[in-house]
C-alpha cells in the first residue's frame, strides 16, 4: 500500500500544484488535536480496506475503495451576492480538476461517490474511487533488456 500511496500522491501533486498539503487520512479532520494543522487546500487520501486475491507465486491482486478528501478552511456563509461565492466556485473547480487528474492515475479506475460536508472548521469534498492494486510480480509481465541496433536506419528494407 505504500507504493500505491506514493504513486497516487506523486501523480496528483504533479498535476495539481495548487494543493498545499497531501497526506494519508489519519483523522486530521475529525480530531485535529494529535495532528499538525492542515494547510488549505489539503488533500487527504484514505486507503480504505483492500480485498486481496491470491494469484500464486507470491502475487496478489486487490480491490479497494480509495477516498480523496479535498479540505478547505471554512469560509463565512456564501450566497449569490457574497464575494466569497467565487471562492466556493473555485473550490468546486479544483475538485473537478482533482477528479480529472485522479482517473488518469494507474491506480484509480472509476469514481463511485461524491460527498460535500462541513467537518469542524473545514469544507470537505470527498470523492470515492474503485482501485486495483497489485502485490508481487504479475504473471506474464517480464523485464526484458533491449539493445537497439543504431546502425540500422531502415530495418525493414533490404540493403
Amino acid at each position: 500500500m505504500l507504493d500505491t500511496y506514493n504513486l497516487l500522491a506523486r501523480h496528483l501533486r504533479e498535476g495539481l500544484p495548487q494543493l498545499a498539503w497531501i497526506d494519508l487520512d489519519k483523522g486530521q479532520l475529525t480530531d485535529p488535536r494529535p495532528h499538525h494543522s492542515l494547510v488549505s487546500p489539503a488533500l487527504l487520501i484514505n486507503m480504505g480496506t483492500v480485498s486481496w486475491e491470491e494469484l500464486g507465486q507470491n502475487t496478489q491482486i486487490g480491490s479497494a475503495t480509495i477516498t480523496l478528501k479535498l479540505a478547505f478552511v471554512l469560509a463565512s456563509e456564501t450566497h449569490a451576492d457574497d464575494p466569497n461565492l467565487t471562492d466556493s466556485v473555485a473550490q468546486l473547480e479544483l475538485a473537478e480538476r482533482l477528479h480529472r487528474r485522479a482517473i488518469t492515475s494507474l491506480v484509480l479506475t472509476q469514481r463511485t461517490a461524491t460527498l460535500t460536508q462541513v467537518v469542524g472548521s473545514y469544507y470537505v469534498i470527498e470523492q470515492a474511487y474503485l482501485a486495483q492494486l497489485t502485490a508481487g510480480q504479475l504473471p506474464g509481465y517480464l523485464t526484458v533488456p533491449v539493445t537497439l541496433a543504431t546502425h540500422l536506419t531502415k530495418p525493414n528494407t533490404s540493403l
